[in-house]
């Protein structure tokens, strides 16, 4: 059965520095069960990969064997007659375009289609969408993310998290090749070029940005 494939939250940057460094800090429990942190613990230095940023609306398309394919926005599955900016059309639209993109990410990273939904998030963006962007006056198109997510059929729940799913991400690069179709007009966002850097978490100052 055709099922909606959360994407989950993207975090602010401070509250990903400060759960890491509580984790890092971590010493153990007191003779009275409370929790004991060295706040001179050594942070890591990140090898941080940055991409443009696409103003737009979430969206994804999902495939397994069994039940086909279909559309989401961030929340919802979309179709034809309850649509978001027309996403859910151009998807269909372009659906054999779509399959060729999942069945090449599936055959690189040996995904079985029949045990497991394959769901390549984009940003849907362009005229319309979000106004005075800088792809505000485009027509509108998908951009894929720079990884894509992969359930399994029949979910497995962790009982210790009702809500967690027990899913994989993957990348939507093949070898040098980021996964698009640039003549059906399926764009990869790793395609606009990648600004790679280190960041020494313990120069930080203020983790605020």
């Amino acid at each position: 059965m055709k099922r909606f494939i959360n994407f989950g939250s993207i975090d602010r940057f401070e509250s990903v520095y400060f759960s890491l460094k509580k984790k890092l800090s971590y010493v153990g429990l007191d003779q009275n069960e409370e929790p004991v942190f060295d706040e001179f613990a050594p942070m890591p230095i990140l090898e941080i990969t940055g991409t443009e940023k696409i103003h737009g609306t979430n969206a994804g398309v999902c495939y397994n064997i069994l039940d086909g394919f279909w559309v989401q926005s961030r929340k919802n599955i979309i179709t034809r007659e309850k649509d978001n900016a027309g996403c859910a059309a151009a998807a269909e639209d372009n659906k054999v375009a779509w399959l060729t993109v999942i069945r090449d990410l599936a055959e690189h990273h040996d995904i079985d289609l029949r045990k497991n939904i394959i769901t390549v998030y984009y940003e849907w963006c362009g005229d319309g969408i979000m106004k005075h962007t800088c792809v505000s006056g485009l027509s509108k198109r998908p951009i894929i993310f720079q990884h894509f997510k992969v359930s399994p059929i029949e979910p497995q729940i962790d009982q210790a998290d009702a809500n967690k799913e027990d899913a994989q991400w993957f990348s939507t690069k093949i070898n040098h090749w980021w996964v698009s179709d640039i003549k059906n007009d399926i764009y990869n966002v790793g395609g606009f070029g990648l600004e790679r850097f280190n960041l020494d978490m313990n120069k930080l100052n203020s983790p605020s940005v």
